[in-house]
């Protein structure tokens, strides 16, 4: 059966001097590695064939996050993206800052050919820049 992941990536003011070791997720046929940093702090299989992965920034400067969500089916990508583009318009925190969308393009993450969208958002004076990814 095919697997559809889609992967929303937030990195906010992310910083390069974490000292932990970089480590490799693999599962459902879907590998890449972990940046040395960065912790997964949530993972768990959903009902209706889904999986859910949290990955987060770790330290005092903490502020990056990674959620990466595998469906058992095939889904239409432009779909997922805009689903995902409306939950984070809707977001309690993040409708009060300046967000805008990027189009919709063909793009890679880690090896594999993805639908990206791109954003980002000011909020309280500070830019944050996003990805979402579908593939």
């Amino acid at each position: 059966m095919k697997k559809f992941v889609f992967i929303p990536i937030l990195i906010l003011l992310v910083s390069c001097g974490a000292k932990s070791k970089a480590y490799t997720w693999q599962r459902y046929g879907i590998t890449f590695t972990c940046p040395a940093g960065w912790k997964i702090t949530d993972q768990e299989d959903q009902e209706g064939g889904a999986y859910y992965l949290a990955i987060e920034k770790q330290g005092w400067d903490a502020s990056g996050l990674i959620t990466v969500v595998i469906f058992e089916d095939s889904l239409d990508q432009t779909a997922v993206l805009d689903v995902y583009e409306q939950s984070l318009k809707e977001n309690f925190i993040l409708n009060k800052g300046d967000m805008n969308f990027q189009t919709e393009t063909d793009s890679v993450f880690s090896t594999y050919k993805t639908r990206a969208r791109e954003y980002d958002v000011t909020l309280l004076s500070v830019r944050m820049e996003g990805i979402m990814h579908c593939f």
